[in-house]
């Protein structure tokens, strides 16, 4: 029975074990002396190519701490990437990840090697895949760099998403170990907000 126990336990002690991200609260406002017209491409982030479609995406956390422009009376916290040079197109994947009570209204600028603004990818544009929120696209000829901005009109409304959650515990009968599959659901109310965790990737385009 020891034995049993301590399989019990341990299953359960993995089950429950999972890696979060930052418990950012919704910032819905933003001091007016921190903006400026122009968008700043000097501080790009080089934004590496996943050729084989094997790393992380890179993640950038969009803060208070970051740039901030304003245009139509309208202001965004933004972040820059330095888009990779590639002669063929590829595939650009943004995903604005949740957390306890917020996430990033994302909308996207892109920009050629000058910082010309080419087009925008607004925020209906996303969609919600899973928990995070996220837009995958092709890039044009002349797009060098990309700005992940917040959407100024979107921040403060709110959506709620229903996830669900799959546990496993591993148990044990004294002759046997099988395992035991459990499943929840729970509703999130999210705040759409001005800062908020980004994930982005660059990979090529599939090929059948």
């Amino acid at each position: 029975m020891l034995r049993q126990g301590c399989i019990l336990l341990a299953g359960l002690l993995l089950a429950g074990c999972k890696t979060a991200g930052p418990d950012l609260a919704p910032l819905v406002q933003i001091a007016p002396a921190s903006c400026n017209g122009t968008l700043d491409i000097g501080q790009a982030l080089p934004l590496p190519f996943d050729a084989e479609s094997k790393n992380k995406p890179t993640s950038i956390i969009v803060d208070e701490g970051s740039a901030c422009f304003a245009e139509d009376n309208r202001k965004s916290l933004y972040r820059v990437f330095a888009l990779p040079e590639h002669s063929q197109p590829f595939m650009l994947t943004v995903q604005s990840e949740p957390s306890s009570s917020s996430i990033l209204a994302p909308r996207l600028i892109m920009l050629d090697g000058e910082g010309v603004r080419l087009r925008e990818i607004g925020y209906d544009e996303f969609l919600f895949r899973g928990n995070a929120l996220s837009a995958i696209f092709r890039t044009e000829p002349g797009e060098r760099y990309m700005i992940v901005a917040s959407d100024p009109e979107q921040v403060g409304s709110e959506v709620s998403r229903i996830g669900g959650s799959v546990q496993t515990q591993m148990m044990t009968t004294g002759v046997a170990t099988f395992a035991v599959h459990t499943g929840s659901e729970s509703t999130a109310n999210l705040t759409y907000a001005h800062n908020g965790v980004v994930n982005v990737s660059a990979r090529p385009i599939p090929t059948r």
